[in-house]
């Protein structure tokens, strides 16, 4: 078990601190402050999840766990479906309110415990970034095994995630990187069926610094991230990077 902040008190208290940093960089990166990396990342881990759930009716019931100030649950709703978002700072939840929903939502904030919702009731669940905040493998066990119950039979999980290739633990941040193996083994654990799970894009990827200053405008960024996922392709897990990898699981069926 990693050393640090554990605890779900610790976990609320370091978010609502960063919650003072806005609605982006609180929960993308909070050293982004020209916006451009913040666009670029989110564009490719948002077409990322909308082509795991490409195949999911729209008017679907989705849960966005840890859903922060709402930007991908945003992205959901306009393609139809009916967000449910959950987030253990309030104070980063309460920007929510500025997104404009054209489909039937819910936010609230959770306790870090038990999910406010009855068992099978969601299509599909998302997260992005959450899992490598909880250090304490049994409260990630925890945590996997409720989203496990919330998930209708043959719901699907879509887990965008930062993993290395060996952990990695940033005290600063309150941030394991685990290797993919361990999600794997973890979501296995919790009782979910793994489908799939593919690199998007490396930390340190090199067009990442003039994307960051400005100097690649947002036109280029769809073909940036056709390179970045071809690299995670066809080539090995970076040795000293880590890299934020899809993970895609399902509820077995009854």
């Amino acid at each position: 078990m990693a050393k640090g902040l554990k605890s779900i008190k610790d976990i609320r208290q370091y978010w609502d601190s960063e919650a003072e940093l806005g609605p982006d960089r609180s929960v993308i990166d909070q050293n982004d402050k020209k916006g451009s990396k913040i666009k670029y990342i989110t564009r490719l881990r948002d077409r990322a999840v909308l082509n795991e759930l490409s195949d999911i009716a729209a008017s679907s019931r989705i849960l966005d766990l840890g859903c922060g100030s709402g930007n991908l649950s945003k992205t959901l709703d306009n393609q139809g479906f009916c967000v449910s978002g959950v987030d253990i700072s309030l104070k980063i939840l309460k920007y929510t309110q500025h997104q404009k929903f054209t489909q039937p939502s819910l936010f609230a904030q959770y306790d870090g415990k038990c999910l406010p919702f009855s068992a099978n009731s969601f299509d599909a669940c998302v997260i992005s970034g959450v899992l490598c905040y909880l250090n304490d493998a049994d409260l990630l066990l925890q945590l996997l095994k409720d989203v496990s119950r919330v998930l209708k039979p043959g719901g699907r999980l879509v887990a965008v995630e930062q993993t290395r290739r060996t952990r990695k633990y940033q005290q600063n941040k309150m941030k394991l990187q685990r290797p993919a193996t361990e999600i794997l083994q973890t979501l296995a654990e919790a009782g979910l069926v793994n489908k799939s799970h593919q690199i998007i894009r490396r930390g340190h990827f090199l067009l990442i610094y003039p994307i960051r200053y400005g100097l690649i405008p947002p036109p280029f960024f769809p073909y940036i991230g056709k390179i970045e996922v071809f690299f995670g392709r066809c080539f090995s897990r970076p040795l000293f990077d880590y890299a934020d990898t899809v993970f895609v699981a399902e509820k077995p069926s009854d």
